[in-house]
């Protein structure tokens, strides 16, 4: 967590307080950092219950945020009522490898990179999606054995509370008990400009789905157009962001920001204003937004 500069005196180093300090601290080193987890259990509404970076009630490091989000993505596993004779088990394979998940996108986001890191979860299905691509071939990633850890030092503050390993088995392991399980392959994406790695977990068997054709395609044009909605709530995401940090913005700090055309980002400024989460202030060349509840 410390190192020493060259006048010998202990600093914390970058890794150390993405773990261990406040969010407005990690933002001086990592301008666009920030942690995201949703859970979508009602269609109806935007998300349930929701866990993320600048609340103010938490710190917002990475630490804090696994504490929090763990438990909350193991929910989607059933514990089965095993006892090994003094004491009950619950902690079983698939509990494992959603912590895996988890662990994998915190130890290998960049986050230098635009856009946070956004963990959404819904009835059955698990979705990572972390800022930077793989540093090896999704092929490599799946079969383990190979290991590049973006944050190395972050890595080994884990081990330290025997959280994840160094032998790059974690994706090979998540893979190997969906299969045990009898359950649909996992997904792993990689997206660019920006870069992202998306990873799509279904708890769901293959039996289940297999009995109906229609299931399948139903469920597979969910997981195309959960892609979509996820792209647009994470741009959302950073407008919000952006102008509660600024009090305001326009049309070219977005497009700036989000690294998009001016058109596309009037569309999605226009969605967002019809939604009741943006205001439209002046016109013309000096038009700007502002968030619906600081007018209020």
């Amino acid at each position: 967590m410390y190192r020493r500069d060259e006048n010998g005196v202990l600093r914390p180093t970058a890794a150390g307080i993405l773990m261990f300090g406040f969010d407005y601290e990690i933002e001086k080193e990592y301008s666009y950092y920030f942690l995201d987890y949703q859970e979508h259990d009602n269609e109806e509404l935007r998300w349930t219950d929701r866990i993320y970076t600048s609340l103010g009630d938490w710190s917002g490091n990475v630490y804090d945020f696994f504490c929090r989000v763990s438990p909350r993505v193991e929910q989607l596993a059933k514990k089965p009522y095993i006892h090994d004779g003094e004491a009950r088990i619950d902690d079983t394979p698939v509990h494992k490898a959603l912590r895996e998940a988890l662990t994998n996108a915190l130890l290998h986001a960049n986050y230098y990179d635009r856009r946070g890191l956004v963990i959404r979860r819904r009835p059955e299905k698990l979705v990572i999606e972390n800022p930077g691509c793989l540093r090896l071939s999704v092929d490599d990633a799946v079969s383990g054995g190979f290991s590049d850890p973006r944050n190395m030092t972050l890595v080994k503050m884990f081990n330290l509370i025997n959280v994840g390993d160094r032998a790059g088995t974690g994706l090979s392991t998540i893979y190997s008990v969906w299969e045990d399980e009898g359950w649909i392959k996992p997904a792993l994406e990689e997206q660019f400009n920006p870069d992202r790695t998306v990873l799509t977990l279904i708890l769901s068997p293959h039996e289940a789905i297999d009995s109906d054709k229609a299931a399948i395609d139903s469920d597979r044009t969910a997981i195309g157009s959960d892609r979509v909605a996820i792209e647009l709530e994470d741009r959302e995401t950073e407008i919000i962001n952006f102008i509660s940090q600024n009090g305001r913005g326009k049309n070219s700090d977005f497009a700036e920001l989000l690294n998009l055309s001016p058109q596309r980002i009037r569309e999605i400024l226009s969605e967002m204003v019809n939604k009741n989460i943006l205001l439209k202030n002046g016109s013309k060349r000096h038009t700007y937004y502002t968030l619906k509840q600081q007018i209020q």
